[in-house]
């Protein structure tokens, strides 16, 4: 089954977004850092949902990358080798 499957069982299809649109948004922040790229925008609702993410995560071998506000002008927050972004 494909990460972005399992994911959607964990916190529901609406909360798995994967659109360019998204992509964009969440793959950049306001420094010079090249955009990122990443296999999609988790959104769990809860502690539970965002362990079982986690715990998915370390099972599978893919990187979390946490969103932060975005008004940072470093680059710290921008996933770099894939993984899947947890807002």
């Amino acid at each position: 089954m494909a990460i972005k499957e399992q994911l959607a069982k964990i916190v529901g299809k609406n909360n798995v977004l994967d659109s360019p649109e998204v992509i964009e948004r969440y793959g950049r922040d306001h420094s010079i850092e090249s955009p990122g790229l990443f296999t999609c925008v988790v959104r769990p609702k809860d502690a539970k949902e965002t362990q079982k993410v986690i715990q998915l995560a370390n099972e599978a071998k893919f990187a979390i990358v946490p969103q932060t506000s975005g008004v940072h002008f470093n680059g710290g927050a921008i996933p770099k080798i894939g993984g899947v972004v947890l807002d």
